[in-house]
């Protein structure tokens, strides 16, 4: 079945587009799927490779990898840093002036990390050096992670007031705004937009429960779909366009693409702040709840295909690599990794503190994700299998 999966993975990515294929933004393309069929992560046990300190926690902040494998990650310490993806050393870092919860963007065409902080403004540095290229200054704080469009021209990010921008990636000129909702609920946005496989369309959450589909050359909402309560999870969008997305009511939406109506929804224990992830051939869709479970769902039809308990909520966002294998945080301290097909564990990896940042998978196969404790781990596989494994602290910060 892996074996399948995997020639699955190679056939569709090769279908798709001849583009360079890395997880470059939060969730790990255009469209929020949070699957690598590029790769496979670790599968037997996993294996610290490196670490690496920051000064503040990592509550949110999610990596993602430049071509050559380096990883960008933000932190409440108000830095975004650049480091090695084979030693885990710091190449550069970046002042903000705020907490810095959402997740950088790396767009292969300008060789651009585009990130937002709290403190209100979106920049764009140069991935080699860290130098400032452009700066836009939003009207509130930004908590949701930059969308780029799949050929890297545009970039979308909502800001806490409610307002979603459409801008230039080579310059931060303004494309459009939009703002949401009569009366958003504070914090506007947290959701990081997903766009549809052909750039036309982007989809999004705001805390007030609406999720909206804007036309991506305008800003024009094309519908909009209500939730019984806020919304900070992130929307994936399939290949038929409809996109799943989680909310504060309990539920998780398959919503249409087309026309903003319901298809299914599903009741988990507790809030879902988690965004889902799908499978590489998009037929069953992952999402965590902050009732301590890891779900497994038919994307079609909203059916439970498996449940799996952790110790703890689950606000992490899975990511699924080509072999199907589902990797996903806890704030009781684990990262987990869980057969696709069957929920069964593979094994946990113990960090030192809660796990609320999303793992994301790399082209040769490492496993990287931020803790409250402030380390950026990264795991590869290991020789021997494992159920748990303590980390190594290993301080590699230079400043």
């Amino acid at each position: 079945m892996h074996v399948l999966k995997f020639l699955y993975a190679i056939l569709n990515l090769t279908l798709v587009s001849c583009e360079p294929h890395s997880w470059n933004q939060f969730g790990g393309d255009a469209g929020n799927s949070r699957t690598a069929p590029f790769t496979s992560g670790p599968q037997r046990g996993a294996e610290l490779t490196w670490s690496f300190n920051t000064a503040g926690s990592i509550w949110s902040s999610s990596p993602c990898f430049g071509p050559d494998g380096s990883v960008y990650i933000g932190s409440s310490d108000g830095y975004v840093y650049s480091l090695s993806s084979t030693t885990g050393q710091l190449q550069w870092s970046f002042q903000t002036n705020a907490n810095v919860s959402s997740s950088p963007a790396f767009s292969h065409r300008l060789a651009l990390v585009i990130f937002g902080s709290e403190d209100a403004v979106l920049y764009a540095a140069d991935a080699a050096t860290g130098n400032l290229q452009w700066i836009l200054h939003a009207d509130a704080a930004l908590t949701s992670s930059p969308a780029l469009s799949h050929d890297s021209k545009w970039i979308v990010v909502g800001s806490n007031s409610g307002r979603v921008y459409c801008v230039d990636a080579a310059t931060g000129a303004v494309r459009w705004q939009t703002a949401l909702g009569a009366n958003p609920a504070p914090g506007g946005i947290s959701s990081s937009p997903a766009f549809s496989s052909n750039s036309s369309t982007v989809i999004i959450g705001t805390t007030s429960g609406q999720v909206a589909s804007l036309n991506a050359t305008s800003g024009k909402v094309m519908w909009s779909f209500q939730a019984r309560d806020g919304i900070a999870s992130s929307p994936a969008i399939d290949s038929n366009g409809d996109a799943f997305i989680g909310s504060w009511d309990s539920y998780m939406y398959k919503i249409c693409g087309h026309n903003g109506i319901e298809i299914w929804r599903f009741k988990t224990g507790s809030i879902v702040q988690s965004s889902p992830a799908l499978s590489v051939d998009g037929s069953v869709v992952y999402i965590g709840s902050l009732d301590y479970n890891v779900y497994a769902l038919n994307s079609a039809t909203g059916a439970q295909q498996w449940v799996y308990s952790t110790g703890g909520f689950v606000g992490s966002s899975a990511a699924v690599d080509a072999l199907g294998t589902v990797f996903i945080g806890s704030d009781d301290n684990y990262l987990y990794a869980l057969d696709g097909d069957t929920g069964s564990l593979l094994w946990s990896y113990a960090a030192e503190k809660e796990i609320y940042s999303s793992p994301a998978l790399s082209r040769n196969g490492s496993l990287v994700f931020g803790s409250n404790d402030g380390i950026v781990y990264c795991l590869q596989d290991s020789n021997v299998d494992l159920n748990v494994r303590a980390p190594a602290k290993i301080d590699t910060a230079l400043f």
